[in-house]
């Protein structure tokens, strides 16, 4: 049996083996790239790779298409339960809002994402909130400040190309003991990969002294690279 789809606007930029197993839950990557190096499955009529992102209007064709291996069965993650007044909070803390993504003032003692120790992130109120919504970057556990949450897929991945081209600009105001001899300048540091040690990332970071009284210094930080700050 032969089974075509045609990709609609929200599905755009995903990869092909992504979007398979988005479509059909019960699907690994060995069977998909099996049926990939066969041409069992198909885009515009021709084989692609599974990294292969696709387009709207692509027109992904499946030639051995049956019910039983082609299965889908939707996960339903349970949500934590949310305490009413910390919900509203989140919401009293909302200082822009549309229909395709939310500013919220994020406030310091509560984590972006869940992890060890972790009981209640932002993260958990929003999918309470709504299945559809994502965070598109992060902030520190003890971090106050503006965090970007996307209402669907299609704004999740704008934010994400526009962090990733530099296009929205992180600034930081710290308090700090003392004061630095310089007082605007740019830090730049090797600072060695977590997950692989043979790799050097290396940090810039501007910063300029605001304020200084009583040997504590208000300072501003722009990040200009995307790690270890």
């Amino acid at each position: 049996m032969i089974k075509s789809f045609k990709i609609k606007k929200e599905e755009i930029d995903l990869r092909l083996d992504k979007w398979l197993k988005k479509k059909f839950s019960t699907l690994n990557q060995s069977f998909i790239e099996k049926n990939i190096r066969k041409k069992n499955i198909l885009v515009n009529e021709a084989k692609q790779n599974s990294n292969y992102r696709i387009s709207i209007n692509d027109q992904i064709k499946i030639l051995n298409f049956n019910e039983k291996s082609y299965k889908n069965f939707e996960y339903v993650k349970k949500q934590k339960l949310i305490p009413k007044k910390l919900k509203e909070f989140f919401i009293n803390s909302i200082i822009f809002e549309n229909e395709n993504f939310i500013i919220l003032d994020k406030w310091p003692g509560i984590a972006t994402q869940g992890g060890s120790g972790i009981n209640i992130s932002i993260d958990n109120i929003i999918k309470n909130i709504s299945s559809s919504y994502n965070l598109v970057h992060r902030l520190d556990k003890e971090t106050s400040g503006l965090l970007i949450i996307a209402k669907n897929i299609e704004y999740t991945k704008i934010f994400g190309q526009m962090f990733k081209k530099h296009e929205i600009e992180k600034k930081y105001i710290a308090i700090c003991e003392g004061r630095p001899q310089i007082l605007e300048s740019s830090l730049e540091f090797n600072i060695q990969d977590d997950n692989k040690k043979d790799k050097i990332n290396l940090t810039k970071t501007y910063y300029k002294v605001l304020n200084y009284k009583n040997n504590i210094s208000q300072i501003l930080f722009a990040p200009k690279t995307g790690k270890k700050h």
